[in-house]
């Protein structure tokens, strides 16, 4: 069993991983990889806020953080098609 939690955290971080893999993997019984998903910049939005309600602070705080960076990252974008 480590040994495929540990395939799944890989796969969780990968930059590879499909919306849907992730989307998947954000309700693991494992934290850790439920982090890596919160931490991914590929997760989509509704994979975050359904992490924002996880029971690990650490998952919580990077889905949070991570919708912030894909609102700022939107906002930039809004800025630069108005310029």
């Amino acid at each position: 069993m480590i040994q495929t939690r540990k395939v799944r955290w890989i796969v969780a971080t990968k930059g590879k991983a499909t919306p849907e893999m992730l989307e998947a993997m954000a309700s693991d019984g494992c934290s850790s990889v439920r982090g890596r998903v919160a931490f991914n910049r590929k997760s989509p939005r509704h994979v975050l806020n359904q992490l924002l309600q996880d029971p690990m602070v650490h998952v919580r705080e990077s889905a949070e953080a991570n919708l912030e960076r894909q609102d700022l990252k939107a906002r930039r974008a809004a800025a630069n098609l108005g310029k």
